[in-house]
């Protein structure tokens, strides 16, 4: 694809154009953006309800990219995954979301009680791989929690929930090894406080 493309000729396209442009020619076609264009770009993308769903999770994708890379600021993440997000019947636009929430979680953020909230509603949908999804989630942040810890009582607690949420994890998904590999480093870091 041409790599002085418009980028407002993406609607246009049809779905494997975009996905090849999103894939492949995007960063090129880019370079010389501002951020808010940027930002404005893929939020329209990934909130447009009437795209291809892997356009949108593949747009999601990118956007993370983008963040993490310092191309996009972290609170236009903030923006778009949690106050400007449209609940969807996609399961794989909807997971992906989680999984880029977790990312942007970071304790010492005002954010990051949004973020756990997402993840305490997560549990409760009808979904089983959003469930699963939410609850290792909250596992990870337990972890998290438990690591910061200064004060033992409150470490272990938060090991222990951790090792409640990935354990509901792994019952919600039968195929959850990532829940099953933190359960056995909580298992290590168990025996390493007796």
């Amino acid at each position: 694809m041409n790599k002085i493309f418009n980028i407002s000729d993406f609607k246009k396209l049809s779905i494997s154009e975009k996905l090849d442009f999103l894939e492949d020619s995007f960063i090129d076609a880019i370079k010389d953006f501002d951020e808010k264009i940027l930002y404005s770009t893929l939020r329209s993308i990934v909130l447009n309800s009437n795209e291809n769903a892997y356009v949108r999770k593949s747009a999601l994708e990118l956007f993370t990219e983008l963040v993490i890379l310092g191309k996009v600021k972290t609170r236009h993440a903030y923006n778009l995954l949690i106050d400007d997000w449209i609940p969807n019947e996609d399961t794989s636009l909807e997971i992906q979301r989680l999984k880029d929430l977790l990312l942007y979680y970071d304790p010492i953020n005002e954010e990051c009680g949004n973020i756990e909230l997402i993840f305490k509603t997560g549990i409760k949908n009808s979904d089983a791989e959003i469930i699963g999804e939410s609850f290792f989630n909250l596992g990870m942040i337990s972890l998290t929690k438990a690591f910061r810890s200064s004060n033992e009582n409150e470490y272990k607690i938060y090991i222990k929930d951790g090792d409640y949420y990935f354990q509901k994890s792994i019952v919600e998904v039968e195929n959850r090894v990532d829940s099953r590999f933190y359960q056995k480093i909580i298992v290590i870091l168990e025996v390493s406080i007796r």
